[in-house]
């Protein structure tokens, strides 16, 4: 199911939100536009949006959506509702609120259990299997000195709010959140007059279903905000407020109750609005181009905010891999596109590009959905004419209708290597001529609170600014800026063999070096800790008992 309900986990983002709050202009309703493509206009509140709904707490309660998983295509090859000519369309408010590649392949019959084999040694022949292809296909934490380098300076956490129906009159509000990007508008473009028309360069992207629930049919809320460059908790360059959205019209008509979705519209894109100094996104951190009708056999690298372990949602990763097929088998619209990822919920939405190193990073395509029977696979819709539509009514901007292509119908183009962008080396810092007396350093561990997706928040306590470290062998390394005293918080995400062990059967240790530098001086602290994760634990156990 895809329903926020019914996909609730334990998971919650543990780590101190900084987010700069601006003031934001009245934003009246917008006409509707031409040839039946209608924007979804967000309202404001009545309140300023910061103070009557994203508290720190709501930003590190939001739930990280999941990336729609879908039955293997055998059962789930039935036709789905598609319109001709995809649009964006109208939003009604609520009654009330209360980096090494495995071969791009398909799943072969090699990885699924053998008919004669026993229960219990498929299983875990299969397990080991899709272990050392996950570990393979990992993404690459997107280093802190270089996230504030474009493109990675585009990329960013997109935080929503699906309001449910729990009552006639009564809604009960759940907050999501989604990665994305900003996209360049057209080339030539005349803004409308209208108020409700964004600045030319504020539009991000994301997918589809970041701002209609496919399950439910629910419409985002008013209370939608993009924090570009996010990292650890914090919002380097601010928090802009949407407007609007846009969907393909392929979207819009089947993510609803009752409906399966055409995953080939999961695209979306979302209007807003200046920032107090009156600076578009596209001004403070630039933006990506993007394609439509574009061949599909390139290579792509792929960002988000993964969630999920060995992942945690508080740090930017990227991905390269090649194009790996297209979806023939799920009677989708136009015909989405694979690669190999094993990016995870909290990923979504976030953008396929080619062409990074060259100065102009192009998206074609975005994480959107995979299969319960092909592990280590993600698929993105195809932007064709459908997706060039809701792009131009975000601008306000006709744009000349092409032919709708699929990727089976374009001809394979060789894959260029992608290049590995060369981290900018620190400028020397100037000589002193005198040196401050220096503070006493110290270091203490208060707090280590285990996670149910099999990490952990390690809670350290500091007296004074500085740096502050977290590593291990078996963890992925964590580091804050300490810019006073007080207490910080770091996720202990295993990683390697530790997160195979973690996947199967559910139970591991990891040692971890905490270290403390201020002044000169370093403090260190060694832990162990026992990680968990539940649901594997569980089916391991189910395992041994089915076994005795």
């Amino acid at each position: 199911m895809f329903g926020m309900s019914a996909r609730r986990s334990a998971y919650a983002v543990a780590t101190v939100l900084v987010a700069t709050a601006f003031a934001f202009p009245a934003f009246a309703a917008a006409e509707s536009p031409e040839d039946g493509a209608v924007r979804e206009s967000l309202a404001p509140s009545h309140q300023p949006w910061w103070l009557s709904h994203w508290t720190r707490e709501r930003l590190e309660e939001a739930e990280p959506l999941p990336i729609i998983t879908l039955p293997e295509p055998a059962e789930a090859a039935e036709s789905v509702e598609a319109a001709a000519e995809p649009e964006a369309s109208t939003f009604a408010q609520p009654e009330a609120s209360t980096n090494t590649q495995p071969e791009a392949t398909a799943t072969t019959q090699s990885e699924a259990p053998s008919a004669g084999a026993p229960e219990g040694a498929s299983t875990a022949a299969l397990s080991a299997r899709v272990a050392a292809r996950a570990a393979a296909i990992e993404g690459v934490e997107v280093a802190a000195a270089e996230s504030t380098l474009f493109p990675n300076s585009a990329n960013g956490k997109l935080f929503g709010t699906f309001e449910v129906r729990v009552g006639p009159h009564e809604f009960k509000k759940e907050d999501y959140v989604c990665s994305a990007s900003v996209v360049k508008p057209p080339e030539s473009i005349t803004p409308s007059k209208s108020e409700s028309s964004p600045a030319p360069s504020n539009v991000v992207l994301t997918a589809g279903h970041c701002a209609i629930d496919p399950e439910t049919g629910t419409r985002t809320n008013t209370e939608m905000i993009f924090i570009p460059g996010y990292r650890n908790g914090t919002a380097p360059y601010g928090v802009w407020q949407a407007a609007f959205f846009t969907t393909p019209e392929t979207w819009k008509n089947t993510a609803k109750a009752g409906s399966r979705p055409n995953e080939g519209g999961d695209i979306a894109f979302i209007g807003l609005k200046n920032n107090s100094e009156g600076e578009s996104v596209e001004k403070v951190v630039g933006s990506f181009g993007i394609g439509f009708d574009q061949a599909c056999n390139q290579a792509y690298t792929q960002f988000g905010y993964p969630a999920e372990a060995p992942y945690t949602g508080e740090l930017l990763y990227s991905h390269n891999a090649g194009y790996a097929g297209a979806d023939t088998e799920g009677a989708f619209a136009p015909v989405p596109m694979k690669i190999a990822s094993d990016f995870t919920r909290g990923a979504s939405g976030g953008p396929w590009a080619v062409g990074i190193g060259t100065g102009a990073p192009t998206v074609l395509s975005l994480t959107a959905y995979g299969y319960a029977n092909q592990p280590g696979y993600l698929y993105g819709p195809y932007f064709g004419e459908a997706a060039k539509k809701a792009y131009s009514e975000a601008f306000v901007k006709t744009i000349p209708a092409g032919i709708e292509e699929s990727c089976t119908a374009l001809p394979p183009i060789p894959t260029p290597p992608t290049p590995t962008p060369t981290p900018t080396a620190p400028s020397p810092e100037a000589p002193h001529e005198t040196t401050p007396v220096a503070k006493p350093v110290t270091l203490k561990v208060t707090r280590v609170r285990r996670l149910a997706n099999g990490s952990a928040v390690l809670t350290a306590k500091v007296n004074t600014a500085g740096s502050l470290t977290l590593s291990g062998a078996a963890v992925r390394a964590e580091s804050v800026d300490t810019t006073t005293a007080g207490q910080y918080r770091m996720v202990v995400a295993p990683k390697g063999p530790t997160n195979r062990r973690l996947r199967q059967v559910g139970k591991a240790k990891v040692g971890v070096k905490v270290a403390f530098s201020a002044s000169g001086k370093t403090k260190r602290i060694s832990k162990k800790i026992a990680l968990r994760r539940a649901a594997a634990a569980k089916a391991a156990q189910q395992r041994a008992s089915r076994s005795r």
